[in-house]
């Protein structure tokens, strides 16, 4: 018969009962610790980053500082997942309603033991400068570059052209800080406002599934009252950089041209 203190009864097993979810060894301890985290995206973006070597890519950047707490590529890999994350604003990263830092879970996933405080990241990107930007590029572009070559080759099976769409996208800054280098004022999101344009080259690819996919070739940052035709050339160099020169047809551009001249020789004896 049960006791009051037994609870209900239970049938007999010669096995052992399994262990609930909150079971430890013996020795009290849990063998792994299970914590939450309001990042699962980017806590699989992170993983992602560690096997195609992008986290490797970062730590091949020369940047100045020295190692304390954290490494200067480490900084660097903290700024790049509040981007990811969609955060506006640098402080974010330590403050708000979902900081980074106080996610270790995802932290973790991103090779480290805890995010950096926002300021010690501030300090490393100031420091930076053009030689660093490019070097950063440049090691993006080496890791990306398979992804893109694979969406290029399916989108060229059937022998379709490819289509690069170049566009500016409008980023207004959200302080009227003085120190913002090439803000202007120009059409931004909502309206005018202060802020740069972001110039960007972006392939129709395809996936892996045959779908279609957007690939980002390249960009750069112009300011707010930019406009497209000033963003022609170096978009014209970002794409050929990537998917390599189309063929140049220039006796085709002869005949136009010679056509157009026989039209505007016509056009002079009319009116004459």
């Amino acid at each position: 018969e049960p006791s009051a203190e037994s609870g209900p009864a239970r049938p007999r097993s010669s096995a052992p009962p399994a262990p609930g979810p909150e079971a430890a060894p013996a020795g009290g301890r849990a063998s792994a610790t299970v914590t939450a985290t309001t990042h699962g995206r980017l806590v699989l973006d992170g993983h992602f980053a560690r096997r195609i070597g992008l986290l490797a890519a970062l730590q091949a950047v020369p940047l100045a500082g020295k190692t304390i707490r954290h490494a200067p590529h480490e900084h660097l890999g903290t700024a790049l997942v509040n981007v990811l994350a969609g955060h506006r604003q640098l402080q974010e990263i330590s403050r708000g309603p979902t900081p980074l830092r106080a996610d270790r879970t995802l932290a973790e996933a991103w090779d480290q033991r805890e995010f950096a405080d926002v300021s010690s990241v501030c300090r490393q990107l100031h420091a930076a400068d053009w030689a660093t930007t490019e070097a950063v590029r440049t090691q993006l572009r080496q890791v990306l570059a398979p992804y893109v070559a694979a969406c290029q080759a399916r989108a060229q099976t059937h022998g379709q052209r490819l289509v690069v769409d170049w566009d500016l996208m409008a980023k207004a800054i959200t302080t009227d800080a003085t120190s913002d280098p090439f803000a202007a004022y120009g059409h931004m999101e909502a309206g005018l406002g202060k802020g740069y344009q972001w110039a960007e080259a972006t392939l129709r690819g395809r996936g892996p599934d045959g779908e279609a996919r957007a690939v980002a070739l390249g960009g750069f940052l112009r300011p707010g009252n930019a406009h497209p035709p000033e963003c022609v050339e170096r978009l014209q160099a970002i794409t050929e950089a990537t998917l390599g020169r189309p063929r140049r047809r220039p006796e085709l551009l002869a005949v136009r041209l010679a056509a157009a001249e026989a039209r505007v020789q016509q056009r002079r004896q009319r009116v004459r």
